[in-house]
């Protein structure tokens, strides 16, 4: 279940993330992030010693991609 609060702290927060790609960072919605580290196994251990109740989330690198989308033209003909 997504948190839709949360979801939209990331959403609001994508330029700030770009310093942590491929990284797992932990953060609350009240003091934004509070530890990051490459390993998942150690971020609960550093985020518990700042805050009780935190988020943990893996900032992925294709986030940051630009798409290009494709734009078709179709020709338009009259006839009689």
């Amino acid at each position: 279940m997504i948190n839709n609060s949360s979801h939209n702290w990331i959403n609001n927060n994508k330029q700030r993330l770009r310093y942590y790609k491929r990284k797992y960072i932990a953060y609350t919605l009240e003091d934004g992030i509070i530890a990051y580290n490459d390993e998942l196994q150690d971020l609960p251990i550093e985020a518990k010693k700042i805050k009780e109740h935190f988020v943990v989330h893996y900032v992925n690198p294709l986030m940051f991609k630009t798409r290009i989308l494709p734009i078709h033209f179709k020709t338009v003909k009259t006839h009689d």
